[in-house]
């Protein structure tokens, strides 16, 4: 089926016992007796760098906050990253290497109806809705191994059409299955067995994001 254009903006989103890193910056007294902050699992300058691309020069990592969360459960984090305060915040996701490298998984700005959020199976998960619910996006990013081995995107827009009796609902969708950069189902069979149907956990539900001190 082709691609179907659709007014929602480039566009994350889940649970019931996720195993939680919490995120902590860890300090340490120097023989100054001065505390210095251990480092982050993470680079640092990697993610300020990522960010900027996306944020502009006006880039301030302070205005961010940040939590750290095993998805896949494979004994290294996910690292997720939000706004501090705004009532439509921008959450970024990356997935870390073993040297602490960072991959952007997804970078998407609250802005109609959303939900970010995981599951305690290795799926993130970003809903959108826009016009009262007639236009929808879901995708699932199903995640081994701190890596995105595939992903799943549902689109659905709803039109009313017609006056009167003869109104009616006219809804155009499309379902994809991406693997390995190549398109391996576009049914919804193929989308609901890609998919999981375990509890979600919404980011937004998560109240301990970690403030960023920098070295």
């Amino acid at each position: 089926m082709g691609i179907i254009k659709t007014s929602i903006t480039a566009s994350l989103m889940l649970l019931a016992s996720v195993g939680h890193i919490n995120a902590t910056n860890n300090t340490n007294q120097t023989n100054s007796g001065k505390p210095t902050v251990t480092k982050y699992p993470f680079s640092l300058t990697s993610l300020k760098k990522t960010m900027k691309e996306y944020e502009g020069d006006s880039f301030d990592i302070n205005k961010f906050v940040y939590k750290l969360i095993d998805v896949d459960k494979d004994g290294q984090p996910e690292l997720f990253v939000k706004e501090k305060v705004k009532e439509y915040n921008t959450y970024y996701a990356f997935t870390i290497g073993k040297n602490g490298d960072i991959d952007l998984i997804m970078s998407r700005s609250s802005g109609g109806y959303e939900d970010f959020s995981f599951t305690d199976d290795g799926f993130l998960f970003h809903y959108e809705e826009h016009t009262g619910g007639l236009s929808q996006c879901s995708t699932y990013y199903k995640l081994e191994n701190s890596k995105v081995v595939q992903t799943s995107t549902y689109i659905c827009n709803q039109e009313v059409v017609g006056e009167g009796e003869d109104m009616d609902m006219e809804i155009e969708d499309s379902y994809s299955v991406e693997k390995d950069g190549q398109i391996i189902s576009e049914t919804e069979e193929g989308y609901n067995l890609s998919i999981t149907t375990n509890s979600h956990i919404s980011l937004y539900d998560i109240n301990d994001w970690k403030d960023f001190i920098n070295r």
